[in-house]
């Protein structure tokens, strides 16, 4: 039986690594609403709440997205990933899509989305 691994990271709409502690950047995404035209462009199961979080159930895990309460996504956007196996590899395919940064919150490290 394989176990499960969580890992929690931010999405980072810039091409150069940032310090996320910045409070002075500049807006990173767009719109939320061009966020989840992402998302469902990426995804098949996806579930959407009224606060613009939601969460895909993919052939490998479930990945839980939390946005921000304002229509504009400020500097990054949080993932919980829940996979067996390995946590990465369903969020660098999305990444290297969109050439977004990948941070791992609990490591406080950029991981590499390149080949």
């Amino acid at each position: 039986m394989n176990n499960i691994i969580s890992s929690t990271f931010f999405l980072v709409n810039s091409k150069t690594k940032i310090n996320l502690a910045n409070k002075d950047l500049i807006l990173l995404f767009s719109s939320t609403k061009d966020f989840q035209n992402k998302i469902n462009s990426t995804y098949r199961k996806v579930k959407w709440e009224a606060n613009g979080n939601c969460t895909v159930i993919s052939d490998n895990g479930i990945l839980d997205f939390y946005l921000s309460e304002d229509e504009v996504i400020e500097k990054f956007v949080m993932v919980d990933v829940k996979f067996t196996d390995e946590p990465l590899a369903e969020v660098i395919k999305l990444c290297k899509k969109y050439n977004w940064l990948l941070f791992d919150l609990g490591k406080e490290l950029y991981i590499s989305v390149s080949d």
